[in-house]
């Protein structure tokens, strides 16, 4: 094993520690959010906003493991590359990629010459939440079941321990980098 090979793996492990973070903060806001929505203790306008922001965070987090995924796919533990070629495959399924280009960052639909209309957003996120928001929340983070491989959160969890385990990676190598 090379110092190359192990320096990869740090880079991976930071990476996917951010992503846990990102993951499971975002759901866990919106949830918290919505609780406080549904008691009549948050304005509408309000909860319009946190669907926003923590969707476009989470549709940003899922694009950037198709882009870890691309980059660090050799230094993913045999033993989970199947699950995480799986998860790619599944984030594109969703059009998630396509959903962050044309909807996350950008306001202008070049096809058609003109802004992008709430319905036209709806739509592409019905196709990418399964029409099931709350599922694909639970996709992403379930924290009554977590479990590997089917949540995004497991899966990511999952790869960066066994990258820790297999490196001998310190928690100094990753926070005071």
């Amino acid at each position: 094993m090379t110092s190359t090979h192990r320096d990869n793996a740090v880079h991976a492990v930071d990476t996917l520690n951010d992503f846990v973070g990102d993951f499971v903060g975002s759901v866990n806001l919106f949830r918290v959010f919505e609780t406080q929505f549904k008691a009549g203790l948050v304005p509408e306008m309000l909860m319009v906003n946190v669907h926003k922001i923590c969707l476009s965070h989470l549709v940003l987090g899922l694009c950037k493991f198709v882009e870890f995924y691309s980059r660090f796919h050799k230094v993913i533990p045999s033993e989970h590359r199947e699950a995480c070629k799986g998860l790619v495959r599944e984030i594109k399924q969703k059009g998630v990629v396509e959903f962050r280009n044309k909807c996350v960052g950008h306001i202008w639909d070049k096809e058609l010459d003109r802004p992008w209309i709430h319905s036209e957003i709806m739509t592409r996120l019905n196709r990418l939440t399964g029409a099931n928001l709350s599922g694909f929340l639970d996709w992403i983070n379930n924290p009554n079941a977590n479990n590997f491989p089917y949540t995004v959160v497991s899966i990511v969890e999952t790869v960066k321990d066994t990258l820790i385990s297999q490196h001998s990676i310190t928690q100094d190598e990753i926070i005071n980098r």
